[in-house]
């Protein structure tokens, strides 16, 4: 665990956290910062390259991959959020251990890394909807290969053995881009009106009228309602790495924020928090008690009040994700004309990533700023 500290004079930030040296765990410190966000960049940066003496290969066993990836999983152990860090050792369990764990690292070429990735792309897996085997998704064919890519280049940064995964071409993309998936404001309301709970109902007020990531949602406590306005600066994990049941972990980014509420949601909220006190409800958890609430819950939750607003309607409305909430909440802020930028600070991402993942939203850019220009002629 890391503390960070400001100089009262220099105003500069310092950052202290703790090594292992020689088999002695010591204390280390970093100074010379004017922000905790630069402190914490280089103490992440520190991690991600620090090896411990231990680590240095003295025997030729030593250069075999599994070995290898042991001393890597020390470190992004703790300079990664748990989540992210099961996720990988996941992948590599799954798709790279099976084809490497034995060999040596120092050997590897492009070669076997060519046949790796032969093998990984024509690797089927068992689909429960479809009930038959499918090839993994490109998008996630490419997330394996850059977990690996990321491992490599630590091994040439600490062992200067070089990454030759670097030089192999990843396959063309010939899948069909998949339509992004949300309800405009209408179909929402169509939904909300029969959720008739007032949990559900302001849960999932609150995904579609601000946006927020699942986890960052569940994490929320009462204490992050000021009134009008709702502090997000932390996510709940499903993903433990001790066996917990969930842990709470850094917002996506590390981007914390503070978002004003919108009218209809405010109040929604205010009757909800009354609901909770009346029936004694821990303050805990915003979105349950002393527990957070089971994303399975929310999916069933969610599924059922689905199906009594589509008995009811002859154009059914289409089954989204709890996820395409947050994607329609974008959706109804760029057809409002609001900036990338203040979508950006809203839904806790880059301007970048919003016009990346959005970009269909703003398609029609260039031909509006040349009508707008053709009637100022």
């Amino acid at each position: 665990m890391a503390s960070f500290q400001q100089n009262k004079k220099n105003k500069l930030w310092s950052v202290r956290f703790r090594i292992l040296q020689n088999g002695v765990v010591i204390q280390k410190r970093l100074s010379g910062f004017k922000t905790k966000k630069e402190a914490n960049e280089e103490h992440i940066k520190f991690l991600a390259s620090y090896v411990p003496s231990s680590f240095k290969i003295s025997e030729k066993s030593d250069f075999v991959f599994s070995n290898i990836l042991k001393n890597y999983f020390i470190i992004d152990a703790r300079s990664t959020k748990p989540s992210t860090h099961k996720d990988k050792k996941s992948i590599f369990n799954l798709y790279i251990l099976p084809y490497f764990q034995n060999k040596l690292i120092n050997n590897l070429d492009k070669k076997q890394f060519n046949e790796w990735q032969t093998t990984l792309w024509s690797y089927k897996k068992y689909d429960k909807l479809s009930k038959q085997e499918k090839y993994l998704s490109h998008t996630y064919l490419s997330k394996i290969k850059k977990v690996f890519n990321h491992f490599l280049n630590w091994v040439e940064e600490v062992y200067s053995i070089p990454n030759q995964l670097r030089m192999v071409r990843t396959p063309k993309n010939t899948e069909a881009k998949k339509e992004m998936l949300i309800w405009e404001l209408n179909e929402f309301n169509l939904f909300i009106e029969n959720v008739d709970d007032v949990l559900w109902r302001t849960f999932f007020m609150f995904q579609f009228y601000n946006g927020s990531r699942l986890g960052e949602t569940l994490a929320l406590s009462e204490g992050d309602y000021t009134g009008s306005s709702i502090v997000i600066n932390k996510s709940l994990t499903k993903k433990t790495l001790n066996g917990e049941k969930y842990q709470i972990t850094a917002t996506k980014n590390y981007k914390n924020r503070e978002n004003p509420l919108l009218d209809v949601l405010n109040k929604q909220l205010q009757d909800y928090l009354r609901w909770k006190k009346d029936n004694n409800l821990s303050a805990k958890f915003l979105f349950g008690g002393t527990t957070p609430l089971s994303p399975t819950t929310i999916r069933r939750s969610f599924d059922y009040y689905l199906s009594i607003t589509n008995s009811k309607l002859d154009n059914k409305l289409i089954r989204i994700r709890i996820h395409d909430l947050r994607h329609s909440f974008v959706s109804l802020l760029a057809n409002k004309g609001i900036s990338t930028k203040i979508i950006a600070d809203l839904v806790g991402d880059t301007e970048e990533t919003v016009i990346k993942t959005y970009k269909h939203l703003y398609k029609n850019d260039k031909k509006e700023a040349i009508s707008r220009i053709n009637l100022a002629i």
